[in-house]
């Protein structure tokens, strides 16, 4: 990304990389999340790293931790759901203890990634490199790798979005898996 590169090097000696870049609810803001590489900054925080631009682009804040967002060193998807106020939907795999890529789950972050919530489990097991999309205003799908290798086969779960603003705030739950298919297998 033009103008991250200084940002990005502090990050450390290895390169944050498979980047996912979103615009904010708020006009010109950007939110770049990254896989974390580095394996000293992992002893601190096995998670995300992401940094932020309120000038579309033109400068960058420093890298940060994003605690709540675990992972084993894997690709993420990072999405806004202009259809429910611009929310945000994070993919990933969440398993850190073993390092191995499973328990993909779906998160939310209501505050333009100031901190992300667990909506949805969609896959226990093999859990890969994922991408997701909204598809209407009740629904968001997401394709994953799933299997040992997390490479031989590519599956497609719709999720139902239950958004429901209350007087006090915005809740917002799924039904995960209600629809499951395995688009690719190889």
């Amino acid at each position: 990304v033009e103008g991250a590169g200084e940002k990005l090097e502090q990050a450390g000696e290895e390169w944050p990389d498979e980047c996912a870049l979103v615009e904010l609810k708020e006009s010109g803001h950007l939110l770049l999340n990254m896989r974390n590489n580095e394996q000293k900054d992992r002893e601190e925080c096995d998670c995300r790293l992401q940094s932020r631009s309120f000038d579309g682009g033109a400068t960058w804040s420093e890298v940060e931790h994003v605690p709540d967002l675990l992972e084993p060193v894997c690709q993420g998807s990072l999405i806004k759901n202009d259809l429910d106020g611009g929310n945000l939907y994070f993919s990933n795999p969440r398993e850190r203890s073993t390092g191995k890529r499973q328990n993909g789950r779906i998160m939310v972050s209501l505050d333009s990634g100031g901190s992300y919530s667990e909506v949805a489990v969609v896959d226990e097991k093999d859990f890969g490199y994922s991408e997701l999309t909204v598809l209407d205003e009740h629904h968001l799908g997401v394709v994953y790798e799933s299997s040992e290798t997390c490479t031989a086969k590519q599956v497609f779960s719709r999720l139902l979005v239950d958004c429901v603003i209350q007087g006090w705030g915005r809740y917002v739950n799924f039904v995960s898996n209600s629809i499951r298919y395995v688009v690719v297998e190889v």
